[in-house]
């Protein structure tokens, strides 16, 4: 059984954007500061099978200063599900439930989303390459009472992966993913988000990260179109972290 706790700062935000999270718990139209306080709780069942437990408070520090709850996150994943002889590419699988402890999950009936998908690996040299396909599926319909604009009803998101280990104990990560979301009113449209962190081991049980995500989101949260550009400002996002494993 592990145990885990993750606190990360987050600044230069025009939006708030819940980070591993399908819901964000506030709305903001200016630049603010917060903090992330993750706690995650596993057990593996097998070398290859583990579960997991999280649950994330969010702090604003600029603003209303609200403390609010992230959405609770149950997620299975099982690792190298088939690894090829020649090309020894790995292929993994994970599925995740989103549950509703968030103040935005709980006033919009208390929606809940399921995430299920698969990953593939690579390592060469001190590089690692990967591709990870998902669905999601949105188990709550609604409309809001401001504009009568519905929820999001299910996703396909499309991420590619790069890493370099620039040494033992500091690693440089990137992600882009492409996301098509749809509502119960529209068909899925498409969407990016771009991210680059520095990975940086202090100690066998404490890891240090520093990085930007930036892109765009189609939907705010009641489900109205933004019809952002690639790598829109309202989406940015600079971040350190710090993760201690028990």
């Amino acid at each position: 059984m592990t145990l885990s706790l993750f606190l990360t700062s987050f600044c230069f935000a025009q939006e708030f954007l819940a980070s591993n999270t399908l819901a964000s718990g506030v709305n903001k139209n200016h630049a603010h500061v917060y903090t992330d306080l993750a706690f995650k709780g596993g057990y593996h069942w097998a070398e290859d099978l583990k579960s997991s437990l999280s649950l994330g408070i969010v702090k604003e520090f600029t603003g209303e200063a609200k403390l609010l709850f992230k959405d609770m996150v149950l997620e299975t994943y099982r690792s190298n599900l088939y690894i090829h002889p020649q090309t020894e590419i790995a292929a993994h699988g994970f599925m995740r439930i989103f549950l509703p402890t968030s103040k935005s999950s709980q006033d919009k009936s208390e929606i809940m989303a399921f995430k299920t998908g698969t990953a593939l690996s690579k390592n060469y040299l001190k590089w690692n390459f990967g591709y990870e396909l998902s669905g999601s599926y949105f188990l709550h319909r609604f409309i809001t009472a401001k504009d009568e604009a519905s929820n999001l009803n299910y996703g396909i998101t499309n991420t590619l992966t790069l890493g370099y280990a620039l040494s033992e104990i500091l690693y440089l990560n990137t992600a882009l993913s492409l996301l098509n979301f749809a509502t119960y009113n529209t068909t899925p449209k498409a969407t990016y988000s771009f991210i680059q962190e520095i990975d940086y081991i202090l100690l066998p049980k404490v890891e240090a990260s520093f990085g930007l995500s930036t892109g765009g989101r189609q939907y705010r949260n009641n489900g109205k179109e933004l019809n952002l550009a690639l790598f829109d400002a309202e989406g940015s996002e600079l971040f350190l972290g710090v993760n201690y494993v028990f």
